[in-house]
Order: C-alpha cells, then sequence, then structure tokens
C-alpha cells in the first residue's frame, strides 16, 4: 500500500515523504526551515537514514502496560506504532502527518503526553507539566530535590517541582515554548547516523567505544559534543559538576544519557546547558536494591551514571564542587510548601535518606549548622 505524508514541525512542512508496504521509498526535503536547529536535524539525511530516525520515533518499550495503553492490546509494527501517533515528541514539536489527516499538531503533540521515549505518566496543561509516579517515592524525591536545590541558590537553572494533589503526583513550571530539550544521546545519534564518527555506523558501537572510556575521557568526549554546538568547555564543566555533585548526594541512578543534554533558547537562539531536572530515581526510589534502605546506606552497590557506575569515580572526574545548603532556608520551605503535614514526610523513605545524606556528606550548612540537628529541632 502506498502512502504519502509531511514530516512537519508543529504546523509547518518540512520534508515530503513516500511510503509503500511500510517502507519508505523516497523523500523530498522542503523549503521550510524550523525556528529550533535540532528539529532541522532530519532533513539532508538519505531515505535509510530518514527511515530509520522516523521509527525510532515510537512509544518507548520501557513504558508499562505499553500494548494495552498505546495500542489497544495489538502487537503492531514498528511502522504501525509509529503511525499510531504520528511519530510526535514533544521535545523537537515534530510529527508526520498523513494525507487525509484532520490533525493539528497542538492535538497530536498532547496525545503523546511527553517524549515518545519515555517511561511515565506525564501530561501537560499549558503552564505546569506533570508527572505520575511509576516507582513509588519519584514525586516525593522530585520535590525535596527541588527544595534542596532552591535552599542552596542552586548558581545554574532547574526545574523546580512540586506535589500535586497527590503525593504520587509533582508538577513543575512548563519550560516551553521559550525553550526545548535535545539529550546528549540525541546529539551522538546525529552525528553517527551522518556517519561522522570514525568506524562507527550504529548506536550499538558507539555506546560500546563509550564504555570503554575513562569517566575522565567521557567528560571530554560531552564537553567536545557540546562545543560543537556553541557551548563553552567551562560553562559545560559546571553544569555536569553541579548535576554530579547532586546525583551524588540524592544518589540518582538514572542519569543516564538521555537525561542530559542542551536546551535551546528561541529567545537567544544558542543553545545552553539543560535545567538540572529528574531527580526522580533518587532517594531509594527504584527496582532492586535501590528501593531498600539498608542496601542504599552501601553506596558501593549504588550503581551511578553516566560517567561511572561507581559513585566515587563518576562524581572524581568533574571540578571540586559544593551547594552553599542553607538548613534555616531549606526548613522555611518545608514549612510553606508540604502540604502533607510533618509527620508524613518525617515518615517517607525518601525524607529519611535526603536527612541521612545530609547528615553524612555535607554534616553542616553554609553557615556552619549542624544540619541533622536544626532539621530534627525543628520537628523534621
Amino acid at each position: 500500500m502506498k502512502e504519502h505524508a509531511f514530516f512537519m514541525f508543529q504546523n509547518h512542512p518540512m520534508i515530503e515523504l513516500f511510503f509503500e508496504n511500510e517502507r519508505l521509498v523516497a523523500n523530498k526535503d522542503l523549503d521550510y526551515v524550523a525556528p529550533i536547529p535540532h528539529a532541522n536535524w532530519a532533513k539532508g539525511l538519505t531515505t535509510p537514514q530518514l527511515e530509520e530516525y522516523i521509527l525510532d520515533r515510537r512509544i518507548s518499550e520501557g513504558r508499562p502496560n505499553r500494548k494495552e495503553t498505546y495500542f489497544g492490546g495489538k502487537s503492531l509494527s514498528k511502522y504501525q506504532e509509529m503511525k499510531a501517533y504520528r511519530g510526535a515528541d514533544i521535545d523537537d514539536e515534530c510529527w508526520i502527518k498523513y494525507d487525509g489527516d484532520d490533525l493539528s499538531a497542538e492535538r497530536v503533540l498532547s496525545s503523546v503526553g511527553s517524549s515518545p521515549k519515555g517511561d511515565q505518566i506525564k501530561w501537560e496543561d499549558g503552564r505546569y507539566f506533570y508527572k505520575k509516579d511509576k516507582f513509588r517515592g519519584e514525586a516525593m524525591a522530585e520535590y525535596l530535590c527541588s527544595l534542596f536545590l532552591q535552599a542552596s541558590n542552586c548558581p545554574i537553572p532547574y526545574i523546580p517541582y512540586r506535589l500535586s494533589g497527590s503525593p504520587s503526583v509533582c508538577k513543575s513550571t512548563n519550560y516551553k515554548p521559550n525553550y526545548t530539550f535535545v539529550p546528549f544521546y540525541k546529539i551522538v545519534e546525529r552525528e553517527v547516523r551522518l556517519g561522522k564518527i570514525d568506524k562507527v555506523d550504529s548506536m550499538n558501537k558507539w555506546m560500546k567505544r563509550w564504555s570503554r572510556l575513562s569517566s575522565v575521557d567521557k567528560v571530554e568526549y560531552v564537553c567536545s559534543a557540546f562545543k560543537k554546538l556553541g557551548v563553552s568547555r567551562n560553562d559545560t564543566l559546571d553544569y555536569l559538576a553541579y548535576m554530579v555533585e547532586l546525583d551524588t548526594l540524592v544518589l540518582n541512578i538514572d542519569g543516564h544519557l538521555n537525561n542530559f543534554g542542551l536546551r535551546y533558547n528561541l529567545n537567544k537562539r544558542t543553545y545552553e546547558p539543560m535545567f538540572l531536572f529528574d531527580q526522580g530515581l533518587s532517594l531509594c526510589v527504584g527496582e532492586g536494591i535501590f528501593d531498600s534502605l539498608s542496601n542504599m546506606r552501601n553506596t558501593r552497590k549504588v550503581k551511578m551514571q553516566p560517567f561511572s557506575t561507581s559513585l566515587h569515580r563518576n562524581r572524581s572526574c568533574l571540578p571540586d564542587f559544593r551547594f552553599a545548603f542553607d538548613v534555616k532556608d531549606f526548613v522555611k520551605l518545608l514549612d510553606s510548601t508540604n502540604t502533607f503535614g510533618k509527620q508524613f514526610l518525617k515518615m517517607s523513605t525518601q525524607f529519611k535518606v535526603l536527612k541521612s545524606r545530609l547528615a553524612i556528606v555535607y554534616h553542616t550548612d553554609i553557615n556552619g549548622i549542624n544540619i541533622l540537628n536544626y532539621l530534627e529541632e525543628n520537628g523534621y
């Protein structure tokens, strides 16, 4: 069966697509150029490269109850899965419009609810972005990490999370339409797809090469990749140091290659380090040993990302840095934002782990106040 479609940025056609029996057989770049550079990365690809790129734009295979939730329990081909949600991805605001579709970008992008690569239930209402726990405690971890950053006067931008009506749901201010996110993995994937990395023609081969690099060499690789998009080495090192310092403190095991990268500032038309975000799998949230409080205390069992599985090596490959944490400000934020009561918070595993980590790693705050003592004196 022959099908005709367009690769769209919002409501603008960018590439004409010709499918036959679920295969892309031809394509034609159109004149329109998106205002977001990485939205244009589909242009200039060969037909096989573009087909691979399009088929990757599917609902993540890691999402829970994926077949039942998104495809009515049906087993579909990769092409059929992509077509079901029109390859929509809110990270680049692109999608695929077929002949006969009575669809707008707003309707299609909202139907996905988030990047198709994610595996957590997410949605937005224009002003706020919401996430629901996949693992118990994710929203609480996001909330507590956000308060820590706010009480530390974090020197780089971060996403502020608050609990929203339930301890299992958190919300944050939507950073769109001023910014869009491009993960480090996507930056590398483009280089691989264009044949710009010697002797590497697939992401599987690149991942094997990445795994053989030292933690220091991995940091240098990220600096080099970001520099190609106009981000200085110093800005990259600052961003990575702040990110990994936070991950080390809260034992965030989810710092994979799609969870950090660059944001595109549509006002300045420049790439910048991404906001600090997504600490949901921190503070003893997750699977296996990660949801065991006793095992979590043995940090040698904690497998970190992205530069090393070792907690120490993952942090020591970056410049020294310590957050200017103010425990008095932290308590004020807890008092003003916690709607579930002190006892509920104190009994949560995530708060217990955060207290323990602050006592062990930082001990005193920026003003020399004993963190654990002050929290307990104030009912926490």
